[in-house]
């Protein structure tokens, strides 16, 4: 059973009870205990006869007057209500440093995260993307969660940030190379080095749709990025996809000198076409850059009761000893 709430705002009214609850009891409890000490003295000093008139406590109409006026002469005789303002005082200032205590006891442990989390959202906003709220081990509930879920948002703008100033270092080295071929063929064009023939014009094409591709492929992870990458979900055979890949990119897999395996039985996926075969030829593309020194690229697809697999399989030098396992789908990242 949880005795400490999980809702902040329970959290905070219960700080306020407890804070509350022990003011009450101070004053109460010392406000009984004055006066039974009160009542102990007047008992100890008064007649036997005036003690069994107070211990009968009969309606205070009926009290014998010699036993008033007794009781009015202990009074008098040793001052016994002479401090009764300065103990009031005394109990209720009690009662409020007591409150004070444990309010602020209680209420630093609800306050406590909100304070780590403020402070770890300026360190952030003044450039410091390593900064973290504390999570300490005793936080429970919404403080607990607020923490968490503040650090994992923390997380992920460092990521971002660091995808960023690597995805713009790779994409103006993806741009480089083919912006300085155009610029170059068209300097030699000018220079006069080179005619403007088809096959010239047809180059400097080629170099443009690699460009516009590049382009097209920022977009796509931008949007992604920002979840706002639109999905034209439908049923898709993944071995018709994997032929209608294989029958554009597989004379260029030949030509760099793999032999092709395929096995292909129809998997139904609900998924995007579009980019299921942009996969495909990218994975493809890879094989043919790095692992054509393997012999054989090998696709695959087929299906179980719940799921349904597209596997590219190839022989080229895969990662060493499982290093950088945790950065191979990473953005424009190579080993």
């Amino acid at each position: 059973m949880k005795l400490w709430p999980e809702s902040l705002r329970w959290q905070m009214a219960a700080t306020a009870a407890l804070s509350t609850a022990a003011a009450t009891i101070i004053v109460l409890g010392g406000t009984t205990l004055y006066y039974a000490i009160l009542e102990r003295i007047i008992y100890d000093n008064v007649s036997v006869a005036t003690r069994q008139v107070i211990e009968a406590d009969p309606p205070l109409d009926t009290v014998d007057a010699h036993a008033i006026r007794e009781i009015n002469q202990v009074i008098e005789a040793h001052g016994i209500f002479r401090f009764e303002n300065a103990v009031w005082i005394a109990l209720l200032a009690s009662g409020v440093a007591a409150g004070g205590v444990i309010g602020a006891f209680w209420g630093g442990r609800v306050g406590k995260p909100i304070e780590g989390v403020a402070r770890a959202a300026a360190s952030i906003i003044g450039g410091d993307l390593t900064a973290r709220a504390p999570a300490g081990s005793r936080l429970r509930g919404e403080p607990a969660k607020l923490v968490k879920n503040f650090n994992r948002l923390a997380e992920g703008l460092e990521e971002a940030e660091r995808e960023l100033t690597g995805s713009t270092s790779a994409i103006a080295h993806e741009l480089r190379t083919p912006v300085t071929i155009l610029r170059a063929r068209l300097q030699a064009v000018r220079d006069g080095v080179f005619t403007l023939s088809t096959q010239e014009l047809d180059g400097l094409i080629a170099q443009a749709d690699l460009m516009t591709a590049l382009i097209d492929d920022m977009r796509v992870i931008s949007l992604a990025s920002a979840r706002r990458l639109e999905l034209q979900l439908a049923t898709v055979d993944l071995a018709a996809e994997a032929r209608s890949v294989m029958s554009t990119v597989g004379p260029p897999l030949v030509d760099a000198g793999l032999r092709i395996e395929t096995d292909l039985r129809s998997s139904f996926a609900f998924a995007d076409r579009a980019r299921v075969r942009q996969i495909l030829n990218a994975l493809l593309d890879n094989v043919r850059r790095y692992a054509a020194h393997g012999g054989v690229v090998r696709v695959e697809t087929h299906a179980t009761a719940e799921t349904a697999r597209l596997i590219v399989a190839d022989r080229g030098p895969g990662v060493p000893d499982g290093r950088n396992a945790d950065l191979l789908f990473d953005r424009f990242w190579r080993g």
